[in-house]
Parts: C-alpha cells; structure tokens; sequence
C-alpha cells in the first residue's frame, strides 16, 4: 500500500512539475528543470526496481542504499533549483508553491515507503560490530543506536541527514502531516538517545545527525 501511494504521488508530483516547466518563459531555466525532471524520473525508477528485488545480500542492500540516496539527494537539488526560481521571479507564485508542495509531499511518501530494508541493514551492521568487537565500548555504542525508531522517527532523521544542519521550523514545515507537538516530542527522544545532536544560534534552534562510529 505505501508503495502505491508513493507512485501515485510520484505520478502527480511529474504532473505538476511538466506543468511549471511549461510556464517558465525563461529557456535556460526551463531546460534546467526538464533535465531535472528527466534525472528525477531514471533515478526513481532505478530504486523501484532494487526496491522489489528478492535478493537480500549485503552488495544488494548497499545498492539499494545508494540508490534510496540519490533519489534523496535529486529531490534535495530539484528544491533547491526551485527556490532559485522563486527568488528571480521568473514564474508566478501559484504553480511554484503547488510544486513544492508536490516535491515535499513525494519526499515524505518515499522516506515513508523505503524504510524497512534501512532497518534491516542497521540490525546486520550491529550484529556484525557484536562479532568484531565484544568489548565493553562497543556494548554502549551499540545500546546508544539500539533504540527502536518509530516510523516518524526514522523519517525525521533521514529528513536531517539529507539536509544536513537543519532548523526547528525547517523540520515542522516538512512534515506537515504531523502535529507540531508531535515533531518535537520525536526530535527531544532522538536526541535523548544519541542519534541526533541539537543547538542554539540566534534564537533558533538547529539539529544534525551524529556519526556512531
């Protein structure tokens, strides 16, 4: 079902996006789209196809993982390409917010949809760290990333990762499908238990992940 409606929306988000490419007057800028659209599109169907792959081994997981990556990584590049359209004002404002709109959306159907071998791969990482280094360092490193993430959870932290040092509001915005209170409530248990580390600067407050190496 997740997956379901991860195409639809993925669907609606090309939709939307072939849309605003239509009415950007500007060529350089619209031809910039278009091969984004384009990259966006192979990248999305590379991961569909590892994603409904049988084939559990270790080179299978990395593979899916990089690809989940990319995909992250294109729809990062596709807003940030946006955002440069919106502060040259080449477009009207309508069609640049549905898009947006559109691309956040997709971005959270997929970090919901591409979750399960995540988790999969960080338990066979922690059984291989138990097997190398039984010592008592590693039994705490070990007990700090153990913390069973919940489907918010492990969103959120992807969301981090991608974007890197991200703000309060940054992350509320993202995830509007969740109650303000809710975000919060997930990012003070992230960071009680290691796996994000949060601070102060100007009266705003940012968070990144940590490495557990």
């Amino acid at each position: 079902m997740k997956e379901e409606e991860l195409i639809r929306q993925f669907i609606s988000f090309v939709v939307v996006a072939a849309k605003l490419v239509l009415q950007v007057q500007d060529a350089f800028f619209s031809e910039r789209i278009n091969k984004k659209l384009v990259g966006t599109i192979n990248t999305f169907v590379d991961f569909l196809i590892l994603k409904r792959g049988t084939i559990q081994t270790e080179q299978y997981v990395a593979q899916y993982m990089s690809s989940r990556k990319d995909f992250l990584q294109i729809l990062n590049d596709f807003n940030e390409l946006l955002g440069e359209i919106e502060h040259i004002k080449i477009v009207s404002h309508t069609p640049l917010l549905i898009t947006k709109r559109s691309l956040l959306a997709l971005e959270l159907k997929f970090l919901l949809a591409s979750k399960k071998i995540h988790i999969k791969e960080q338990k066979q990482e922690v059984r291989h760290e138990q097997v190398r280094k039984p010592d008592s360092s590693v039994r705490v490193s070990r007990k700090k990333s153990s913390h069973r993430l919940n489907i918010n959870q492990e969103s959120i932290i992807d969301f981090i990762r991608v974007y890197k040092d991200v703000r309060t509001k940054d992350i509320i915005d993202n995830f509007s499908e969740m109650s303000e209170r809710t975000v919060k409530r997930n990012l003070k248990e992230l960071v009680h238990h290691g796996l994000i580390q949060k601070r102060l600067e100007d009266r705003s407050v940012f968070y990144s992940t940590i490495s557990l190496s």
